[in-house]
């Protein structure tokens, strides 16, 4: 990705204040390789800036089902196996499967020990918690920290612990992953109070800004998600040199939601195209693959399919020629929100249009390098003028 002289100095230079010790709240870390990966970013822009950053990282919710549900989930999975065919809808309990995922992302929890640092906390955070710790700064995000549905303790992601207290309090591109209100009366009332002590507000989707003005009454940036400031060299160096040696040409393929129509599309697609089919990020009988792994597999794959938003961060970053489906049910204001400030709307599609015609279409990654950069120089901006010198 190219970058001007003034940019590197600008990312690169350590800022001549003293440092602020940052804590930062974001979903937990745990076998999402995006969610990983925007926090990695988020650290490593603060650090360059000269402060000393730490992650808050809770522990994933434990999933609980009623039997009812187990028994509906079992029958509808049995049917869709044995009388539709579907060989991506396999029978398990959503407990044990729970539990099977946070214990086999042992190698996130290496890449996590490795290059993040967090402190282990539990929700909901306290007066407490803030009296017993010395942070200058609490920044929120990135990731969809203000969807009530993955968030238990929301008003621990607008800071309400912090209330009245002598911190500076940001957000940044923090999501709501949709671009309709889904908070009732109530907690909106708190969560608009919330929200107004804030020093600064930035959003990742260009469908939050009106979130935050209509519904919490305080004026929103928007910025690029955290793993857009750092470049491809950045993520490749983080890449062991045998996973990023040749391989036979191939389709990277990252689908979160896995169906018998996108493996039908994705393998229609290669035999057109002449090319193998390499899914990455799939769990293992024993674990899923490294988050180096997962870098490697986008960076050296031909071009990607994919349902998920990191992954088409990174096909953009690593400048793949790609193909978005849509995934209403997981949020498609973040996907129309990324596509559109690169005018590349025209990549997101459903199943059924993932087409020779419309992979082949060449992107112009000059250009939208040029609105990379853009984004980038906004974003420092945001973060130097938000966290400014103590």
């Amino acid at each position: 990705m190219v970058c001007t002289a003034g940019i590197l100095l600008l990312w690169f230079r350590k800022i001549d204040n003293k440092t602020m010790k940052i804590a930062i709240l974001t979903q937990p870390l745990c076998n999402n390789y995006g969610g990983i990966l925007q926090n990695y970013a988020l650290q490593a822009i603060l650090r360059r800036l000269g402060h000393e950053p730490v992650t808050l990282n809770t522990p994933v919710p434990k999933a609980s089902y009623p039997q009812w549900r187990l028994a509906m989930s079992c029958g509808k999975r049995l049917l869709r196996k044995y009388l539709m065919g579907d060989p991506a809808i396999v029978y398990v309990n959503p407990l044990l499967q729970h539990r099977k995922a946070i214990e086999n992302a042992t190698s996130h929890r290496q890449f996590i020990e490795q290059h993040i640092q967090i402190e282990e906390v539990n929700l909901p955070l306290t007066r407490d918690f803030y009296l017993s710790h010395n942070f200058d700064a609490y920044v929120v995000g990135s990731d969809q920290v203000w969807r009530p549905r993955y968030n238990q303790y929301l008003s621990n992601f607008y800071l309400d612990f912090t209330q009245d207290a002598d911190v500076r309090r940001v957000a940044y591109a923090a999501s709501f992953g949709v671009d309709e209100w889904e908070s009732d009366h109530q907690t909106t009332s708190l969560l608009r109070e919330l929200a107004q002590k804030f020093d600064g507000i930035s959003v990742r989707e260009q469908s939050g800004v009106s979130l935050c003005r209509e519904n919490l009454g305080v004026d929103a940036e928007w910025v690029p998600d955290p793993t857009m400031l750092l470049t491809a060299e950045d993520y490749l160096q983080l890449v062991d040199a045998g996973q990023r040696k040749e391989e036979k040409p191939y389709i990277g393929v990252y689908l979160l939601d896995l169906t018998k129509e996108k493996v039908a599309a994705v393998e229609r697609l290669a035999r057109k195209l002449s090319l193998d089919v390499k899914y990455l990020g799939r769990m293992t009988r024993k674990e899923y693959p490294s988050v180096e792994s997962w870098l490697a597999g986008i960076a050296n794959a031909e071009c990607v399919v994919t349902d998920s938003f990191h992954g088409t961060v990174f096909s953009i970053i690593f400048k793949k020629q790609f193909l978005t489906i849509g995934n209403s049910a997981r949020g498609n204001a973040r996907f129309e929100s990324l596509l559109s400030m690169f005018d590349l709307m025209g990549r997101l599609v459903a199943v059924e249009d993932v087409e020779r015609e419309k992979m082949a279409k060449p992107i112009d990654y000059n250009s939208v390098g040029e609105t990379i950069i853009a984004a980038q120089n906004r974003a420092i901006q945001f973060i130097t003028t938000n966290i400014p010198e103590i």
